[in-house]
């Protein structure tokens, strides 16, 4: 009867020890470290995302390190203009091991070339409401979003309302991936995206999506204009 028991043991550290573990830390500019975390047994993948958000032609870059699910690595580019001159754009590096420490992460040159869709755009700080102008997409923005949340920042917490152009990725990540690249603590009032209608059309059909990466340029605004 000693066997099966110690059997078990030894399963039970050879299952330990094959959790994937990922550097997890979030922050501006070009890279950040963090300490080694273990990941969920959901989230098979480490990664790394390199965001930009243009502002009035003034770049901000974030870097993002988490554990995430592997689907994610299927939409490497992530692109969000939100009209006026206000723009989002990532891209995510999957990677396990020593890999994640030597894998470059670049964001490919910034498409601004039209491609014959738009979508209602606009990005309020402090508002539910924005006005809304109809912004031309480009590139392989393909989808609309709107969405309305409350941010949190240290003890402060504003009102957020964005609607723009997207990528169809940042419309179909989980919760959990949404969760792991917040730099701010986000609670929805809504969240919805619907393809992109051509220049002649008018917007409906919207459906309920969750969108990921405007939380992070709108709490960056936020933090600069506090500073």
């Amino acid at each position: 009867m000693k066997a099966p028991v110690i059997l078990y043991v030894l399963l039970a550290f050879l299952h330990q020890g094959s959790s994937l573990q990922c550097e997890v830390c979030r922050g501006d500019g070009h890279n950040c470290s963090g300490p080694m975390e273990t990941c969920d047994p959901d989230h098979d993948t480490c990664a790394i995302i390199k965001g930009e958000a243009i502002v009035g032609g003034v770049k901000m870059l974030t870097y993002i390190k988490s554990c995430f699910i592997s689907d994610v690595c299927r939409y490497a580019h992530y692109s969000m203009d939100y009209g006026r001159g206000i723009r989002q754009r990532n891209i995510i590096a999957c990677c396990t091991g020593e890999a994640c420490q030597t894998i470059s992460v670049q964001l490919p040159p910034l498409n601004t070339t039209p491609n014959g869709l738009q979508c209602p755009a606009c990005f309020s700080i402090g508002s539910s409401d924005c006005d809304t102008e109809i912004v031309y997409c480009a590139g392989s923005e393909t989808y609309c979003f709107d969405t309305a949340a409350s941010l949190l920042t240290g003890e402060v917490s504003v009102n957020i309302s964005v609607k723009g152009c997207t990528t169809v990725s940042e419309c179909t990540l989980t919760e959990g991936d949404r969760k792991a690249a917040r730099i701010f603590s986000t609670d929805f009032a809504w969240q919805e995206c619907k393809p992109a209608f051509p220049v002649t059309s008018k917007a409906s059909g919207w459906i309920l999506r969750a969108t990921l990466f405007f939380t992070i340029i709108a709490g960056l605004i936020l933090v600069k204009s506090m500073s």
